[in-house]
């Protein structure tokens, strides 16, 4: 085994990463998406407050599942269609229609493999006949082999929080030297900007490049089990929903394309 990805159809969802032989992705192990892998979250990530919001003059209602909040989109339980698949690729779709969204959306992911990297490609298409607000993201933990840390290529802002899980609107700058395991800190924080992402795990040097998704969450938290990280790239913050930081609006007809590669680099 060189370079191996297993997807799953539930959910269009990575239950494992291997590239060159490394794992690269924490595997789940209680079975659920957001515990480990790299689940697909559409048409939101992370949280929104309340399970309530407001669009173009209209409430919709979504279900709660963190506590009295929304979390992680409407896909990870659904069955998507295998649209096209050979060695190196696999292409999935979910056309997406629910109450709590105003219109419907086409949604497709593209996997690509090779012996140093591993491709995420997503393309949103508005089908419907009302604006979509969206808000894509991805949640891979990485395995880490005792310290690691994380270096960005360009300047990296954090975002403030009301409260655990909700932003201000707020941004500060913050210096990633702060972001290693010897911190000693337990980080659940999105982040904006920072080019391309590099995860030295105490074993292997990854890289982590994103087209159109200039939003990224860091988690090493009680699911990250004292053995990964999750580096999440996102095109907006948590409650973007609500608070409009970094939500897309796409028009009837129109298409959102966004991507990431992690790499492995020697």
């Amino acid at each position: 085994m060189d370079s191996l990805a297993e997807i799953d159809q539930t959910g269009s969802y990575v239950k494992k990463l291997f590239i060159d032989g490394v794992e690269i992705l924490k595997q789940s192990n209680d079975g659920k998406e957001t515990h480990g892998g790299a689940a697909v979250l559409i048409p939101y990530a992370n949280r929104v407050r309340d399970h309530v919001y407001r669009f173009e003059g209209r409430e919709y209602d979504l279900p709660a599942e963190s506590g009295n909040h929304s979390i992680h989109g409407l896909v990870r339980h659904v069955k998507w269609d295998v649209l096209e698949k050979d060695e190196d690729s696999v292409e999935l779709g979910f056309a997406l229609s629910d109450p709590g969204y105003p219109s419907r959306l086409h949604n497709i992911v593209k996997y690509r493999i090779d012996s140093e990297s591993f491709t995420t490609k997503f393309e949103i298409e508005n089908t419907g006949e009302r604006n979509s607000p969206v808000m894509v993201g991805t949640h891979p933990y990485f395995l880490t082999h005792g310290e690691w840390d994380i270096t960005a290529d360009k300047p990296v802002k954090m975002l403030e929080y009301a409260d655990r899980y909700f932003p201000t609107g707020q941004m500060t700058d913050f210096s990633m030297h702060q972001m290693t395991s010897k911190s000693g800190t337990v980080f659940d924080n999105c982040f904006m900007g920072g080019g391309d992402l590099h995860l030295h795990n105490g074993m292997a040097h990854i890289l982590i490049e994103r087209e159109n998704m200039p939003y990224f969450q860091v988690y090493n938290g009680e699911y990250a089990e004292d053995k990964s990280v999750a580096i999440e790239p996102m095109t907006g913050a948590p409650d973007s929903f609500n608070n409009g930081i970094g939500l897309i609006t796409i028009e009837p007809g129109g298409k959102f394309v966004c991507s990431y590669t992690i790499s492995l680099i020697e």
